[in-house]
């Protein structure tokens, strides 16, 4: 792929380097195509790492890459030099640690040239900011989307039913945690409703009610939704034909 008009050459790469950038850029692929997905549910996202130090892709509504920092590992302070932490901010266009733990930016993806240019800046960080030498020792993790579960249709049954049936709700909101998106177990239900709107009426209910609280006067919309990209709840629905995504509606709220 042909670098960008302002992108530094990524000098003589070795078979070992060339194959890890295909595979990289097949993740992102991934998880970039898992994003588009409806009636799904969760986040997709992809790590590439070295022993310690990671590189990581959020995929809600656009690409969320964050760089490892000593907040997560500090193994990571003895790498991280004041020099090396400059180059993240100002060579490579990384928010410094602050309401993120880590080294964070968002880039929004529009064709396969975004994805690729992804796949070389993570190439460049773990090999010029991490001084990862060998990565054919790196490891690829994946996590996509997973389709909501059907709903069971009623079947015929030869026995006699009860008069009046208690009606069944077929739809489920769950509610993640954006600090911790990379942990089920902080996953929680919020509860059962009988209407696909009454689903989406409670989530966005639980997203607003985190912009209202951390809304602060003179604000930005981008500066309160980083807050919620980090740190707010990001409910989803299960359920028959369903589909709500958080950010999205964080984002236009």
């Amino acid at each position: 792929m042909a670098l960008r008009p302002s992108e530094p050459s990524l000098g003589t790469l070795s078979p070992v380097d060339q194959n890890w950038l295909v595979a990289a850029l097949d993740h992102l692929i991934k998880i970039d195509k898992s994003r588009r997905v409806e009636n799904a549910h969760g986040n997709s996202y992809c790590i590439f790492e070295a022993g310690r130090i990671y590189f990581q892709c959020l995929a809600p509504s656009y690409l969320r890459c964050e760089s490892v920092s000593e907040k997560f590992v500090p193994e990571v302070a003895s790498i991280l030099t004041q020099a090396k932490r400059n180059q993240l901010v100002h060579e490579f266009g990384f928010a410094a640690p602050g309401y993120s733990k880590n080294f964070s930016k968002k880039i929004e993806i529009k064709g396969m040239e975004d994805l690729a240019y992804v796949a070389r800046l993570a190439f460049r960080v773990l090999r010029d900011v991490y001084d990862v030498k060998d990565f054919a020792a790196t490891q690829f993790k994946l996590t996509l989307l997973k389709p909501a579960l059907p709903v069971a249709e009623p079947g015929f049954l030869s026995v006699s039913l009860p008069a009046e049936p208690l009606a069944e709700k077929p739809y489920v909101v769950f509610v993640d945690d954006n600090f911790h998106f990379m942990k089920e177990e902080e996953r929680y239900k919020s509860g059962d409703y009988a209407t696909l709107e009454e689903a989406v009426k409670k989530c966005q209910e639980i997203v607003d009610g985190f912009l209202d609280d951390q809304y602060k006067p003179g604000m930005s919309s981008d500066a309160l939704f980083e807050q919620y990209a980090h740190f707010g709840e990001d409910p989803f629905i299960r359920g028959p034909e369903s589909y709500f995504s958080a950010w999205d509606y964080a984002k236009r709220n």
